[in-house]
């Protein structure tokens, strides 16, 4: 079994092809389907969903960084960015009751960063009780965006790591 979660991820990423030059960014989902998560209905509480699916998230990105740093030059990896994010729609919270993070990835990301703002104590966010029993939250920074019409609110997590390297390459 052990193998075929293995395989299940660098199955999934590459179906994603994180390393594939996008205009901007590309994004996907931790999961496909809701369905996906019955077999957790007696495990886990539903609140926990969020936490949970982010703690596949941070897999998924650990993945990616040590996939990204294995295929590409310096000079491309110096500008990759793989990162997790929530969009907070009181509406999604309210149908299905968590949020389903979103993974992230670009070779532009040095771009990208000049658009983020200063980063934001996630402490005080909406969705900081969705994440909160995260192990590894402290190792993000958290930004914030805002959708144009006002229906929701996206957190992006960019492993500090990660986030202090695109910054020394600059």
């Amino acid at each position: 079994m052990k193998n075929k979660i293995i395989e299940n991820i660098h199955n999934y990423m590459s179906e994603n092809d994180i390393l594939r030059d996008y205009e901007t960014y590309e994004q996907m989902s931790v999961i496909d389907r809701y369905v996906e998560l019955k077999c957790l209905e007696d495990a886990i509480k539903k609140e926990y969903y969020t936490s949970f699916l982010a703690s596949i998230a941070i897999l998924y990105i650990n993945y990616g960084l040590l996939y990204a740093k294995s295929q590409l030059s310096n000079e491309v990896f110096n500008n990759f960015a793989i990162f997790w994010g929530l969009e907070y729609s009181q509406e999604v919270i309210d149908d299905i009751g968590f949020i389903v993070p979103q993974i992230y990835y670009t070779k532009k990301a040095k771009v990208l960063l000049e658009y983020t703002n200063n980063p934001i104590d996630i402490k005080k966010t909406k969705v900081y009780k969705y994440v909160e029993n995260l192990i590894d939250l402290n190792e993000f920074s958290c930004y914030i965006g805002e959708s144009e019409e006002g229906e929701y609110t996206q957190y992006f997590f960019i492993p500090k790591i990660l986030e202090q390297h695109i910054f020394n390459h600059q």
